[in-house]
């Protein structure tokens, strides 16, 4: 494209650039499109051109995402255990931290930015308001909000084996430290940081396909076996729109423990073993 006259760059000149571009990036594509566009339109302003031949070229889909799978009652138990023995997850807190997703549906930034003072223990709930993001050239952020914004904040009651691994945690944690799961100075983890650990331990557990959303997918089918209203599962999941669940969202906050005694039972062995 460098090479060419302005009079040159022709609708199949565009398409055939920008294909070549998709085929190492879609996104980038995307933006290669933005940029000839615009030198375009500059160039037919100017009378260099009398139109715009990026107007014509095809959109730039992207490929349809894969989505996370669920995990049957065997999955959930089998995963559990790979990461308990992992000799890098343990000690980061990821057994834990998995658990505490799988009792809540949260987001792995939720998870990270739960404070002790969101958590009641008596009461058994816990306060979903804040999300930990990494921003460039300033660091690790703690926002109020969730990735949906204020209307994902929620106050979720815990299945009773997530409060107890809750009380263990308060139990080992100094009152000085903040974090539910902190880092190993007592601060805010990393979010990257945990990811990294969490496919490192899928890749020695052999765990093909399985993401950290996939714990948010497994939470929103028990709740859907146990017949929950879908409106309920969104409220559970935070979402700000409940198109995988129903057509209109419903940002109510969850105040009953139906949730909670349906994920009591996720982490209990299959039956027959």
């Amino acid at each position: 494209m460098g090479a060419l006259r302005v009079r040159e760059v022709t609708t199949p000149t565009v398409g055939r650039f920008l294909a070549t571009v998709k085929a190492t990036s879609t996104s980038s594509a995307r933006t290669a499109k933005i940029i000839v566009s615009g030198v375009m339109r500059f160039a037919v302003r100017h009378g260099a051109v009398t139109v715009n031949p990026t107007r014509e070229v095809a959109r730039i889909d992207s490929p349809p995402k894969r989505l996370p799978g669920s995990l049957t009652a065997a999955e959930r138990r089998a995963r559990i255990d790979a990461i308990d023995a992992d000799e890098e997850a343990r000690p980061r807190d990821i057994p834990d931290l998995t658990r505490m997703m799988l009792a809540t549906g949260c987001r792995v930034g939720e998870c990270l930015a739960i404070g002790w003072i969101e958590v009641d223990l008596d009461a058994g709930t816990v306060d979903i308001r804040w999300h930990l993001i990494r921003q460039t050239g300033v660091g690790l952020l703690r926002l109020p909000g969730t990735k949906s914004g204020e209307k994902g904040e929620r106050l979720l009651p815990l299945p009773l084996w997530a409060v107890e691994m809750l009380r263990s945690r308060r139990a080992l944690i100094g009152p000085s430290v903040e974090p539910v799961f902190s880092d190993s100075l007592g601060g805010w983890c990393d979010p990257s940081n945990v990811r990294r650990v969490w496919r490192n331990a899928r890749g020695r557990a052999e765990m093909h396909g399985l993401v950290t959303h996939t714990l948010r997918k497994a939470v929103a089918s028990v709740l859907d076996d146990a017949h929950m209203p879908t409106r309920r599962i969104s409220d559970q999941l935070g979402h700000a729109k409940v198109s995988m669940t129903q057509d209109h969202y419903l940002g109510r906050r969850l105040t009953d423990r139906q949730a909670a005694d349906a994920l009591e039972g996720m982490l209990s062995p299959p039956d027959g073993q």
